[in-house]
């Protein structure tokens, strides 16, 4: 029973990542999620994206924000990533954690909401 419930507070913990065009665009949304207590962290990494567009192979160098969060907070922060997002179609995605220190997640909910 212990390992089932360790599990399932685990499960409530998640990275979100989007991609933007410019990393201005990038810090300016980390800060924004940080400021109104939706990440505890938001990692900027560079990136070479190859992906398909209107039937083409495309290439961009792209930054991708890694926003560490919870799942109960995914809903807003996704809508303040679309309110703002230059992109038609950003990606915005959920990944779950499954498993992690439990400092850090006691650090990651002493920063949110």
């Amino acid at each position: 029973m212990f390992e089932f419930n360790f599990l399932v507070k685990m499960s409530d913990y998640c990275v979100v990542k989007t991609t933007f065009a410019n990393k201005k665009d990038a810090q300016k949304m980390a800060q924004k999620l940080l400021q109104n207590k939706l990440a505890a962290c938001g990692q900027i990494s560079t990136i070479e994206s190859l992906y398909l567009w209107g039937g083409q192979i495309e290439q961009e160098n792209e930054f991708l924000l890694a926003i560490k969060t919870r799942k109960n907070l995914f809903a807003k922060v996704k809508k303040m990533i679309m309110q703002s997002h230059e992109y038609e179609v950003p990606q915005i995605v959920m990944l779950p954690i499954l498993d992690a220190d439990e400092q850090y997640l006691a650090w990651v909910d002493s920063c949110l909401n």
